[in-house]
């Protein structure tokens, strides 16, 4: 490994430390090795100490990782299947954690086939779109009932929803990230950091 990937491991590893509630003395018995060890091993400005490909063999294995995936290898992660992204937002619209609405837009749409442009037209295209509201959202069916219960809900604890907040603020980092690593701004090293940083402030 180069240094720099010794740092980015050591990062790494600190940070599925502090995600699972992982103290450096229960490290050191899953890996077999003293706290004031693993303290120096996780020391970033120490390249020249670091586990053992045993140690951190158990380490990926204990988290659930791979050893690339703790080196901040990049991979490419299998496409999720139809399903799993259909179930993923059924979860969010039962839970009332998106709104929906419908997105008109223009698209160059072929007609037969031809690689001619003359074989293509424009064609208005509706789709489903979503977004996480950061204030609660009374969808227009609710009866006056459940709005009575909504508005009692607000007048106590307010209507921002906080963590809704969170994921919009991740979101926009994250994609304006994502797009200057796919376009060359940033390399992978940069993105990886970058996107980990964003995701610790998620889970304060």
């Amino acid at each position: 490994m180069t240094k720099t990937n010794f740092k980015i491991l050591k990062e790494n590893i600190r940070r599925l430390m502090e995600e699972n509630n992982v103290t450096q003395e229960k490290l050191g018995e899953i890996i077999d090795m003293s706290q004031s060890n693993v303290n120096k091993c996780l020391n970033p400005k120490d390249v020249s100490r670091c586990f053992s490909f045993k140690q951190i063999c158990k380490i990926a294995d204990y988290f659930e990782q791979s050893i690339d995936e703790l080196a901040g290898r990049s991979q490419t992660a299998p496409s999720p299947s139809p399903k799993s992204i259909c179930d993923f937002f059924m979860k969010l619209i039962s839970h009332y954690s998106i709104v929906h609405f419908d997105h008109e837009v223009t698209e160059r749409v072929e007609v037969c086939y031809s690689i001619d442009d003359e074989h293509f037209e424009d064609k208005k295209v509706k789709y489903d779109a979503f977004y996480f509201p950061n204030y609660i959202y009374a969808p227009p069916y609710f009866d006056e009932f459940r709005l009575e219960e909504l508005n009692n809900e607000v007048r106590v604890d307010g209507n921002e929803l906080h963590d809704n907040i969170k994921i919009n603020q991740f979101l926009q980092k994250f994609i304006d990230a994502f797009e200057k690593r796919d376009s060359g701004v940033y390399d992978e090293e940069t993105y990886n950091i970058l996107v980990e940083a964003y995701q610790k402030i998620l889970n304060k």
